[in-house]
């Protein structure tokens, strides 16, 4: 991505190379929205946009000045990025099935929006209908269920609910898991937002790459504020459980997730490469005292 405060020719191979037109994003359709939330001296910004392996957003980027920040992405990962607050700017993505777009002014794309309170609880009988039509709403997208204790292998409510029991008792914890705990995220109607679950302790893998803590907001409750509630009131759960030193990981590319660690005191240890899937884990701690 090249940018010329005049005319410039770019060629490669002796090919003269065209420039792309942009389009303004405000006049794009419902897939090229973005919301823009400033915290201190960065940016995280948010494309409503789907992930697919046919349509995706391949980069974010935010230009100031002679200054360009580029964030790549990935089919299958989030469109969100996180930039360095450097002054005035403009900021730009490239979806790979409309071209290159430019945004509105950053400050009228904001959007901030009260979350309401949040409280956890563990799923029961009567959660039927609302975690079977949570789990309808990731597999639409074709999203990550992270948190859910596997909802998205489950058609069948009453054998998911099933596993969870045996998965907090140590004494009926499958081979190769480790007890846990899973916790509907429910808002002040009893709407379920989000759902978090807590590992009671950590094996090598879960060290390495999971953590003691997974969690996922409902697509169309994304947006806010509820990650970042879930988490805290999750390690309250810890903190209830003695777990005074929790590990919390997320994909590199996941600004979001980033964000809510550290909003919850997340100190970041370093980067591991997960063959299994082929992504790099952000790794942290946070004191849970």
């Amino acid at each position: 991505m090249l940018h010329a405060t005049g005319q410039a020719v770019v060629s490669c191979c002796g090919i003269t190379l065209p420039a792309l037109d942009i389009t303004e994003a405000e006049d794009a359709d419902e897939h090229h929205q973005l919301t823009v939330e400033r915290v201190e001296d960065e940016l995280f910004v948010t494309l409503h946009h789907p992930m697919e392996k046919n349509h995706y957003i391949s980069f974010l980027a935010y230009l100031t000045g002679d200054k360009l920040q580029l964030v790549k992405l990935y089919p299958e990962g989030d469109a969100s990025a996180r930039f360095s607050l450097q002054g005035a700017g403009v900021l730009y993505f490239y979806c790979n099935c409309h071209g290159l777009m430019k945004a509105p002014d950053f400050r009228t794309a904001t959007r901030h929006t009260s979350p309401q309170k949040i409280h956890l609880r563990e799923p029961d009988e009567g959660d039927r209908e609302q975690v079977m039509a949570y789990r309808e709403e990731f597999l639409a997208i074709n999203s990550r269920m992270d948190g859910t204790s596997a909802l998205d292998k489950y058609a069948d409510f009453d054998a998911w609910l099933a596993q969870l029991r045996k998965l907090k008792d140590p004494a009926t914890t499958p081979a190769g898991l480790v007890p846990a705990t899973e916790y509907l995220a429910l808002d002040e109607h009893e709407h379920l937002v989000g759902m978090t679950n807590l590992r009671h302790r950590l094996n090598d893998y879960l060290l390495t790459y999971g953590g003691h803590i997974g969690y996922s907001v409902r697509p169309s409750e994304r947006q806010n504020g509820y990650a970042t509630q879930m988490l805290r009131l999750t390690l309250e759960k810890a903190k209830e459980r003695g777990i005074e030193k929790v590990r919390i990981c997320c994909d590199h590319y996941n600004v979001a997730s980033a964000k809510t660690i550290r909003a919850n005191g997340g100190v970041l240890e370093d980067k591991q490469f997960d063959s299994s899937d082929g992504t790099l884990t952000q790794r942290y701690w946070i004191q849970n005292k």
